[in-house]
């Protein structure tokens, strides 16, 4: 959207075809060439080149090559913007906009992220949730986009796969109401009635007596603790306007929050609020 709103061409590098700092260079002549005839590298003089005003995006960052990263810096430093290949070709990048994402930014030489500006994107709510449901089943009437979206709040990806899964479920059973469809698919990828999923609720029931480091609570949930950073803590520790935070991490480790220990206390699971939380005003609502 943004080379179209700049009409520039588009270039898209995905790091794991990358072997070499001369690949980057002819995927970047290459995707030119392919995106508008005609256009490619400027040869100044011999193995001097110039790359022409375009915007430059490197998909999942983080599993860029070291090496690579590193060869990169000069090309995206302010105050050099010259790109050096193994094979000696000087290529320079003053007209590109360089932009990466990445699900890991703790994977990136801190020298290559720091020459980056942090888009920052905020969590969708449900009601925008709802709304890319939607886009996706524009048969769908308000009510299905709602009951999708209350089921899996959090990732749009997973809420069209659950909408997947009620539209299946409709075409089959078309006598049920959606709210039993859904309700039946909720309780097939095992999310309660509120619409958490059961391994989120088990780490609440864990630290709901006392805090315990990111490896005890993975070991409790029975996986590995890569997946409980990038895949349950940030649904749970992320925020948005209409789904508070439910735990939090301290030096003692991971722990509930008010609105964590209020998500067990509707449903019954906790008898009486944690000893970390009585002694921890900030832990309780003003």
């Amino acid at each position: 959207i943004y080379a179209k709103i700049l009409k520039l061409p588009f270039v898209e590098i995905h790091p794991k075809s990358i072997k070499s700092l001369n690949d980057i260079v002819d995927a970047i002549n290459e995707k030119l060439i392919e995106r508008k005839p005609y256009l490619e590298l400027v040869e100044l003089t011999q193995n001097n080149f110039c790359v022409p005003p375009c915007v430059i995006f490197i998909d999942e960052a983080h599993t860029l090559n070291r090496v690579f990263q590193n060869g990169l810096l000069k090309a995206i430093e302010p105050k050099d913007r010259m790109l050096i290949t193994e094979d000696r070709k000087y290529v320079n990048t003053k007209n590109v906009c360089f932009m990466i994402a990445t699900t890991d930014p703790a994977d990136l030489f801190d020298a290559f992220l720091g020459r980056f500006t942090e888009l920052a994107l905020n969590p969708y709510t449900k009601k925008e949730v709802a709304q890319i449901i939607q886009l996706n089943f524009p048969e769908w009437g308000p009510v299905e986009c709602a009951l999708a979206a209350h089921f899996q709040p959090r990732l749009p990806r997973k809420a069209i796969e659950f909408a997947k899964e009620m539209d299946m479920e409709k075409a089959i059973n078309q006598e049920k109401s959606w709210h039993e469809i859904a309700t039946q698919v909720a309780e097939e990828n095992q999310i309660d009635m509120h619409g958490m999923p059961h391994k989120h609720l088990q780490l609440l029931k864990f630290v709901s007596h006392r805090a315990y480091s990111k490896e005890r609570v993975a070991i409790a949930l029975n996986i590995r603790e890569k997946e409980l950073k990038t895949s349950v803590l940030p649904c749970l520790m992320n925020p948005t306007p209409d789904s508070p935070a439910l735990v939090t991490i301290s030096t003692g480790g991971i722990r509930l929050t008010y609105d964590g220990y209020l998500e067990l206390k509707k449903r019954n699971m906790i008898d009486k609020m944690p000893k970390y939380m009585v002694s921890d005003e900030d832990t309780l609502p003003i």
